[in-house]
């Protein structure tokens, strides 16, 4: 463990991984300056100084920085914030995920993250605006103002024609009506 005044910054070992790579208080990666040796078919072994370097953390597809770090001649697949809220929360218990306090996933500070529920995680997505709702939904086919023309449109027009129109089944129509489906939509019955 090695705490930077300067910055405030606190370096601690990943645990399983220590003496591989360690992780800060801000949410950084690094490799330890390290011994490795390298084996060669009919030659002698030879040991190698690895100098340690804080790793670019760039994120992936999902929004969280992922890595695959070398361990033992062994590449893993990890994600930083779950090293460290090991390194700085402790072991995380059964079923818990780790989660981030401001749903920023890129945001990996000890002091943002926290162990929950997955239920925790989609309150904290609701309430961070960060849910996938609504058009916002990859696959959406509908768009709020479609689904409010709908709400609008439901008096004068059957669900099957409205089903037709928006070419979504007629099921989703009455889904839309009783407030089952796109409930955030102004209008949407409760």
């Amino acid at each position: 463990m090695t705490y930077d005044p300067a910055s405030n910054e606190e370096w601690r070992a990943v645990p399983g991984m220590e003496g591989y790579y360690e992780v800060s208080s801000e949410g950084r990666l690094r490799s330890v300056t390290r011994y490795v040796v390298q084996k060669r078919r009919g030659q002698r072994d030879r040991a190698q100084l690895r100098e340690g370097r804080i790793r670019v953390l760039r994120p992936n597809a999902d929004g969280y920085c992922r890595l695959e770090l070398g361990i033992d001649g062994k590449k893993v697949s990890v994600s930083v914030h779950v090293l460290v809220a090991l390194a700085f929360i402790g072991p995380r218990p059964d079923g818990l995920l780790v989660l981030h306090r401001d749903g920023n996933a890129t945001n990996n500070r000890a002091t943002n993250l926290r162990y929950g529920t997955s239920k925790d995680n989609q309150d904290d997505s609701r309430e961070h605006g960060s849910m996938a709702v609504g058009s916002r939904q990859p696959h959406a086919k509908l768009r709020e103002a479609d689904v409010a023309r709908i709400l609008a449109n439901s008096e004068s027009e059957t669900a099957a024609d409205l089903a037709r129109r928006y070419q979504v089944s007629h099921t989703l129509i009455r889904r839309i009506q009783q407030g089952r489906s796109w409930r955030h939509v102004s209008g949407a019955a409760a």
